[in-house]
């Protein structure tokens, strides 16, 4: 267990087997917070030591979110985190008014599809007016072909729901957009050259109070896969990009944006919305920024605005295991085995939460020896 002064107790619920968002427990003890995790046992979330109990759910993640509404009406907690994409959906489907206690938005209007579809949220920036590429929402592949045509090739193509990159992909030319099934509702989006990356954020309704931005250095599978490696950039008018976006949102809470940033351009394009915790939030130590301390302060409901350093102690760090995953991926033994064994510096192994680490390295293990036994079999 983490010793740390007791600032609240908060239920951290989880649904599918993410790796990164077993690295926010401990950012939460290191705030001071007791941390309750409601997930399937077998969940890498469910592998730190930095979790004070497990309250044990059903592995799929729509079990997760019906195990949350008995749970709430008989236990209070100071902070309710919907840690993934899975029970995220749950939450956004439901039309119930005991969502009020644990979503991170307004109940009323389109606030609850702003957390996951891609489609609310370019309408809403569009609408009021914030940084963001020119968009348009089309179903199928006719209106995404007049959406193309107005906007002006190349475009970016996203459906509506999605996570880490999945069903997203460029088009240059009408043709390329023959492959959208009939009845998929997608946003095509004008293309802009430059660093892609994200930004994290604590909101609490809607006033940025802890942030830090890093490009991704690397991603897999390219070109738009989750990122394996992390280059800390500090932004000088962020903050003022996140108010008014924070109060287009009403958002409360951790969530992250993803942006572009072109070059010669001070200041970043929004482009999609994450309304949970990004899965590098951990990096803080590495990148200079004390979400312990603003969370602390949230939690206390004595908000202080802490701000990212202009030059952090770390610039640039490679993830645990996601940078290992790529290089067995991509046949890279000798990548690999530096990752596996945190020879890569500098990189986010957890050396002080063994048994997470090794459950990382079990299934580090495990995609390794799949990958062996392909390249050997006979062709």
């Amino acid at each position: 267990m983490h010793a740390a002064p007791r600032t609240g107790e908060v239920l951290l619920v989880v649904g599918g087997a993410w790796l990164g968002v077993a690295r926010l427990p401990r950012v939460l003890a290191d705030a001071g917070c007791r941390v309750v995790l409601l997930c399937h046992p077998r969940r890498f979330a469910a592998r730190t030591r930095f979790v004070h109990e497990l309250l044990p759910a059903p592995r799929d993640p729509a079990g997760t979110y019906r195990a949350l509404e008995p749970l709430l009406a008989r236990r209070r907690f100071d902070w309710v985190i919907l840690g993934d994409d899975f029970v995220l959906s749950e939450a956004t489907r439901d039309a119930g008014a005991w969502r009020a206690g644990f979503l991170p938005v307004p109940l009323e209007g389109d606030a609850p599809r702003r957390l996951l579809s891609k489609v609310a949220f370019a309408e809403a920036m569009e609408r009021h007016g914030l940084p963001f590429p020119r968009s348009e929402a089309a179903r199928g592949t006719a209106e995404a072909r007049a959406a193309a045509d107005r906007i002006g090739y190349p475009v970016i193509v996203k459906p509506d729901h999605g996570s880490a990159g999945a069903g997203l992909f460029r088009a240059d030319a009408a043709a390329a957009l023959a492959q959208l099934p009939d009845a998929s509702t997608v946003v095509v989006q004008r293309f802009h050259d430059g660093a892609v990356g994200s930004t994290v954020v604590l909101f609490d309704r809607g006033r940025p109070l802890c942030w830090m931005s890093s490009y991704k250095e690397r991603v897999y599978p390219p070109p738009f896969g989750p990122s394996c490696v992390r280059r800390y950039v500090h932004f000088a008018g962020m903050e003022e990009r996140l108010q008014p976006l924070g109060g287009l949102l009403g958002m409360t809470g951790l969530c992250g944006v993803d942006w572009i940033h072109a070059p010669g351009e001070a200041e970043p394009l929004f482009l999609e919305f994450n309304g949970r915790p990004t899965p590098w939030i951990h990096l803080h130590r590495e990148f200079g920024t004390d979400f312990p301390a603003a969370i602390r302060a949230f939690l206390a409901s004595t908000p202080v605005v802490v701000r990212p350093p202009a030059h952090p102690p770390v610039a640039t760090v490679r993830m645990f295991p996601q940078d290992a995953f790529r290089a067995v991926s991509q046949g890279e033994w000798r990548s690999f085995l530096r990752s596996f064994l945190g020879r890569d510096a500098p990189n986010d192994l957890p050396r002080d939460d063994g048994k997470l680490r090794r459950a990382y390295r079990t299934h580090l293990l495990r995609r390794a020896m799949a990958r062996l036994r392909m390249a050997l079999s006979p062709r």
